[in-house]
């Protein structure tokens, strides 16, 4: 295993990845489960709800991804 040749600018690449997984949770997950699904407790932690769990996961990488925006995003020339 080998790592990319730009591996340092990883938080540029994570915040495009972390909007992309939200566009997908919330596109897919949400679109395919029903109001009982998602107000249906979690199994090891009852008081948490699909839907709140959904929200959670979505809150922090939007939150994540931001942080990772606010690095520079300018790109080097190609030599």
């Amino acid at each position: 295993m080998r790592l990319i040749d730009n591996w340092r600018q990883w938080p540029r690449m994570y915040s495009q990845w972390a909007f992309t997984t939200i566009a997908g949770i919330q596109g897919s997950v949400l679109a395919f489960m029903t109001k009982d699904q998602l107000d249906a407790p979690v199994l090891f932690y009852p008081s948490l709800t699909w839907g709140a769990a959904v929200a959670a996961v979505t809150t922090a990488l939007a939150v994540s991804g931001f942080v990772g925006r606010l690095f520079a995003q300018d790109i080097p020339a190609a030599p």
